[in-house]
């Protein structure tokens, strides 16, 4: 399988090197307003996500990933389902 790569955000602006054609300087920026919006996308959909999860789960078992100023704002559906998998997805026999 291949791994999950996520976009990553390339700022408000594209890099145009000043030497740069007027062709070129197209391609940059149509490369780059590509990329924006697969990371806008990516972004909103891991955001959406994330309150889903949030909503579902009680904060007990979430809490320890919760920033005191911020909350969540700074944690990844990934890592939240990670955090959940490791802690609580490890039932023994003991547990049943």
């Amino acid at each position: 399988s291949i791994p999950f790569v996520p976009p990553v955000n390339l700022g408000p602006t594209p890099a145009v090197p000043s030497t740069a054609t007027g062709p070129q300087i197209n391609k940059i920026h149509r490369e780059f307003n590509r990329a924006a919006t697969e990371y806008r996308e990516y972004d909103e959909t891991d955001k959406a996500l994330k309150s889903l999860l949030l909503a579902a789960v009680d904060d007990t078992y979430v809490r320890t990933l919760k920033d005191k100023y911020i909350g969540y704002a700074n944690i990844t559906t990934k890592k939240l389902n990670q955090h959940l998998y490791n802690m609580y997805a490890n039932i023994t026999s003991i547990d049943l």
